[in-house]
């Protein structure tokens, strides 16, 4: 997730010399929004690629989030990634049914380190706010793949 605009982005990746194409902005995939830029690449890169913008559809949960992630070094510098719970409930407010095969996954390695209060009160109030979708029941089938045996 990223606390930008789709405009905002551009601006950056073209001042980093990335050349890039709206693709759409502020769509609706469940309980999220998600706006996409093509890159369409620069002298040092070539090929297409896209950059996703993902908020959740909650402007309380999406500042929420942002105020709980996690900084941290990356290839010398350091970044803002989203805490496990919020990772957790990301996944869970999206559609797509690999996203809660990703969280079932992270949610198995770091069960212990999750806070199942947090989630279980940011469920219930993003089940107010984002009410034509179903968070409850996605991050339900989270925890029961994450119950599951691994196989392999």
């Amino acid at each position: 997730m990223l606390d930008l605009t789709l405009a905002e982005a551009a601006r950056a990746l073209k001042q980093a010399g990335v050349e890039t194409q709206p693709a759409f902005e502020a769509v609706r995939f469940g309980g999220l929004s998600i706006s996409r830029l093509t890159l369409l690449g620069s002298g040092a890169f070539s090929g297409l690629n896209t950059l996703d913008l993902v908020q959740p559809r909650s402007d309380r949960y999406a500042a929420k989030a942002v105020g709980r992630a996690v900084a941290g070094p990356l290839l010398g510098r350091i970044v803002k990634v989203l805490a496990i719970e919020d990772f957790l409930l990301f996944k869970s407010l999206s559609t797509r049914d690999l996203d809660i095969e990703d969280a079932a996954c992270a949610l198995r390695r770091s069960r212990d380190l999750v806070d199942t209060g947090l989630i279980n009160k940011e469920l219930h109030l993003l089940a107010g706010e984002v009410p034509d979708f179903d968070v409850k029941s996605r991050y339900a089938r989270v925890c029961e793949l994450a119950a599951r045996p691994r196989m392999g």
